[in-house]
């Protein structure tokens, strides 16, 4: 994980991240939820907000957190749900 950015995500509980939404760049909140999954409790950003596939995966990939807006859920790259179960 992204010391940096990740680590500052889960001890705030919410970040503000800036990315291009509807051909355009935004400021929005992401706000840190922990679901349940079969290997416990797996921190989330989540925006309630339409957001495309493309910035979902550079999000994920960026703070090193698994992401999801709306029913669309990400995970970074060659991780699964069970690497963050616990944080």
């Amino acid at each position: 994980m992204d010391e940096g950015k990740g680590a500052q995500a889960l001890k705030k509980g919410e970040v503000d991240i800036r990315l291009k939404r509807m051909g355009m760049y935004q400021v929005l909140p992401f706000k840190i939820e922990r679901r349940d999954t079969p290997g416990g409790k797996v921190p989330y950003l989540c925006s309630d907000r339409a957001i495309e596939m493309p910035e979902l995966v550079r999000i994920a990939n960026e703070y090193g957190l698994p992401v999801c807006a709306q029913k669309n859920r990400v995970l970074p790259r060659g991780k699964m749900e069970k690497d963050f179960a616990g944080l």
